[in-house]
């Protein structure tokens, strides 16, 4: 596990070098800490630098970047199958001893891009090569695993330059401070959806490289070229209405979870007690030689609290485990997390949980397994459940009730009382679940901001109608959800607060139920019933976890990761200090009057916490960032 940042181009110089140099010492220590590294190119026109978070290796078997025959290596994350790989290709190797990272650099020199389909792991790329059969020409190549579980951003519109990094904190000094402009769209759609959309960042000429896909730049030309090579949507437009079977998807589970359990200091399991985790830490008992160790966190607010869910589980199981309790709120937690995102920020107030968490489990191992993608794949939210019936209400002229509940003044537009949820229904009402996601409204965007441009396009442009356009894409209303999950939300909010909040702790996340063949067994076949069946969410988990835990409470109802972040901002006055001069240092940017009244209303008992954390998120980025 590791922090990735380089430069190339036909013009770049010794400043450019050190300054990619000095900005990995810098800026990549946390995600990792173990050792830096850096290798120039022959010709001086490309650099690639690396900091090293050592998970399957003794620190210096895993030293990189990795340089061999006119091609130069690197990369973050794991590849779980690189055994399996090397064995499969051992007359291309040399040495008996490797590691992934010489796996990935021979693959490319012998089967070009076409080997990004044979990894299974979670990974971000950067390679300079002199040149391939494929692409005969110098270039840099840089790719991302299937689903962006490991970040990767670039920039190609400085002159004749590519610049790329793990973290966007990097771009000021890698360009200069160049790239100094406010992206006004992302900065709308993380206000409104908590997330920024597609492959956008909050700095205008900066993305990411698309998850499954991979960008070549040619050095000489100057000129990029974007290529996906795994879609999920293609999966889902594919699907046959044929079932599952369950023992084939119990060995895809258990090779997907052994695959993962391999770390020279262990692999613990996250485990709250729901389904996913009790499901993945149950497997793991079977492989695992001894007693598993998992986590677990633990609120003194009984109504956040599964403490008890999760001991059950580890009883069930046999584990040996942990209870990390969250002690609340205080100002340095926030100031931690907020920096943790490193310029990508998003507005999930659990972050500020996940950080904790990870803090506090570092002094154990650093690696775990966690369960995220369950609820996306397996069908666990409940809009999944009710998106067939709610269908059937959209005979019902909503628009025009709505429009005579305004003319009647029956509502106020102010900050999102329980009404809203009507007013998301104007497209229909299967967009309904896209309700809950609604952080600011747009017309509170206009009264928000100070500059006359983002008020302009706060008012002209929704985020959400992206949403809506997005779901429309696809063939099934079960598809469109599930899809619409996965590439917006999951994508850009719940991966990243996984990678950005672990990683700024040194720790690394595995994630069992994001292994490739399992997605796409569940996007491309699978009966609805298998999803939802007799109101019985998960039934496909719940079948093999009833052969393996018959005792485990299937009754329990879903609480999902919350916090009591509301009470916390409400009461602790330090936390609100913390914001409040934050809103205040940044008066140039946003209405002052507006950022009080949304702090005295908090005070009052209105639940404006998401409101205040996605803003404060959002400053925070922009004043370490640079932008204007």
């Amino acid at each position: 596990m590791c922090g990735l940042i380089g430069t190339a181009g036909k013009n770049i110089n010794q400043l450019d070098i050190d300054n990619c140099i000095l900005a990995g010492k810098e800026l990549l220590k946390e995600r990792g800490p173990d050792a830096f590294g850096y290798k120039v190119s022959e010709k001086r026109n490309s650099v690639l630098c690396q900091s090293l978070l050592s998970i399957t290796n003794d620190v210096g078997l895993d030293k990189q970047p990795f340089f061999r025959k006119k091609i130069i290596s690197s990369f973050n994350g794991e590849i779980y199958n690189y055994r399996d790989l090397y064995l499969k290709n051992i007359e291309l190797f040399e040495n008996t001893s490797i590691n992934e990272i010489e796996v990935i650099s021979k693959l490319y020199q012998n089967k070009g891009l076409d080997f990004l389909n044979d990894l299974n792991g979670m990974f971000a790329i950067a390679i300079y090569s002199e040149g391939t059969n494929e692409f005969p020409f110098e270039h840099i190549l840089l790719a991302r695993d299937r689903f962006g579980v490991k970040p990767l951003f670039y920039s190609d519109s400085l002159n004749n330059k590519l610049i790329y990094s793990s973290s966007c904190y990097s771009f000021e000094k890698l360009s200069g401070n160049k790239l100094n402009s406010l992206d006004i769209s992302s900065a709308s759609s993380l206000l409104t959806l908590g997330h920024m959309i597609g492959s956008n960042t909050l700095i205008e000429g900066a993305k990411q490289v698309d998850s499954g896909s991979a960008i070549i730049y040619n050095i000489e030309k100057s000129s990029l070229k974007k290529i996906r090579y795994w879609s999920k949507k293609d999966f889902a437009k594919i699907h046959e209405n044929k079932k599952i079977k369950e023992d084939e998807l119990y060995e895809l589970l258990l090779d997907s979870i052994s695959m993962r359990s391999s770390a020279h200091q262990g692999v613990g399991c996250l485990l709250s007690g729901g389904i996913d985790s009790t499901l993945i830490s149950a497997i793991y008992d079977k492989i695992f030689e001894g007693k598993i160790r998992t986590y677990s966190l633990g609120f003194k607010d009984n109504r956040f609290d599964e403490t008890k869910d999760a001991l059950y589980s580890s009883k069930l199981i046999g584990t040996d485990h942990q209870v990390i309790v969250y002690p609340g709120l205080y100002p340095q937690l926030i100031e931690n997390v907020l920096h943790s995102m490193h310029g990508f920020p998003i507005g999930d107030t659990s972050s500020l949980c996940s950080y904790f968490l990870y803090k506090e489990i570092s002094k154990y191992e650093r690696s775990f397994m966690g369960g995220d993608g369950g609820d996306e794949i397996f069908g666990g939210y409940s809009h999944y459940k009710f998106s067939s019936k709610i269908k059937k209400l959209d005979f019902i002229p909503i628009s025009l009730i709505i429009k005579i509940i305004k003319k009647l003044k029956l509502y106020r537009f102010q900050y999102m009382p329980k009404l809203d949820r009507l007013f998301s229904l104007s497209s229909g009402f299967n967009y309904f679940h896209l309700s809950k996601q609604r952080v600011f409204w747009q017309n509170d965007l206009e009264k928000l901001f100070i500059n006359d441009d983002i008020k302009k396009h706060s008012l002209k442009n929704d985020p959400m109608e992206f949403l809506i356009r997005e779901q429309d894409s696809q063939n099934s209303d079960f598809s469109k959800m599930r899809i619409i999950d996965l590439d917006n939300k999951f994508y850009n909010m719940l991966l990243p607060k996984t990678d950005m909040m672990s990683m700024a702790n040194s720790v690394e996340v595995r994630e069992p139920l994001l292994d490739f063949r399992l997605v796409t067994m569940m996007l491309s076949k699978g009966l609805h019933s298998q999803i939802y069946h007799q109101n019985e969410s998960r039934p496909l988990q719940k079948t093999i976890l009833r052969k393996i835990l018959p005792r485990y409470n299937f009754n329990k109802v879903k609480q999902g990761f919350s916090s009591p972040v509301d009470s916390d901002i409400r009461n602790k006055k330090d936390c609100l200090n913390f914001f409040e001069e934050l809103f205040f240092r940044n008066d140039h940017i946003i209405n002052k009057n507006f950022s009080q009244e949304l702090i005295k209303r908090q005070m009052q008992g209105e639940n404006n916490s998401s409101r205040i954390f996605s803003l404060a998120a959002l400053l925070y980025s922009i004043e370490k960032l640079k932008l204007r």
